[in-house]
């Protein structure tokens, strides 16, 4: 998670906030979001005690009201059910995209781009209007090699990105030198997420020999690879 909020606000307080400091937490989201798997939200806690909550959003389609939808919840979690107001100032709420849909992403990731602002006498309006702007990756439009380095981010970057255009399978062999630095980092534990979405996501069971080929492309044997699974 850090590595993909560094990716994507490079200059802000995320790049430097230790792992050991960023929980994961879906308490404050809207009930009806609470216990998807694919959208969360990440607490940062900074050195000097201030917090930044980073909800993170997984579209598979665009959605030209997702600037609403994310202003919703940074209210929803600013202001929970039951908080009693404060003058204090309230953590800063930064709301994450990350899309893998087929096509472009085609919509604005700025909420005042939904409104009608043309002409001199809407313009003049703008100062009253409620500015919004939320990170997005968009996997389509980012290069295999731009996406975050990290191998783990990576591998899961794209195994979204082509889910919909390479079997999944074929996305693990061919991306064998990260599953060699997966396994060389967390061990064989640390590939079951990624043997789970290629089974979850594909169409069919894996080539006859597709153990032995991953394994022998990253490096290890059979066993090692696959002990845990």
């Amino acid at each position: 998670a850090l590595a993909l909020l560094a990716h994507l606000l490079p200059d802000a307080a995320p790049a430097g906030v230790p792992p050991e400091h960023l929980h994961a937490d879906d308490t404050a989201l809207p009930r009806r979001r609470r216990g998807r798997v694919a959208d969360v939200r990440w607490r940062a806690h900074l050195p000097d005690q201030r917090q930044i909550q980073f909800p993170l959003e997984h579209q598979s389609r665009p959605d030209p009201d997702m600037p609403f939808r994310l202003m919703e919840e940074v209210l929803a979690i600013s202001r929970p059910p039951g908080r009693r107001p404060t003058r204090r100032p309230l953590p800063p709420v930064v709301p994450v995209v990350v899309y893998q849909g087929t096509a472009p992403w085609p919509g604005s990731t700025e909420l005042l781009d939904r409104y009608d602002h043309d002409g001199d006498r809407l313009h003049a309006l703008l100062p009253f209007l409620p500015r919004f702007r939320h990170p997005l990756l968009d996997l389509q439009r980012t290069p295999d090699d731009a996406l975050p380095a990290l191998p783990r981010l990576r591998l899961g970057l794209l195994q979204l990105k082509h889910a919909h255009t390479r079997d999944p399978w074929t996305v693990l062999l061919r991306e064998a030198l990260l599953v060699r630095a997966v396994l060389n980092e967390g061990g064989p534990a640390a590939l079951i997420p990624y043997l789970d979405h290629a089974a979850a996501t594909a169409t069919a069971l894996p080539p006859a020999r597709f153990a032995s080929q991953l394994a022998r492309a990253a490096g290890y044997t059979v066993p090692e690879v696959f002990m845990s699974y």
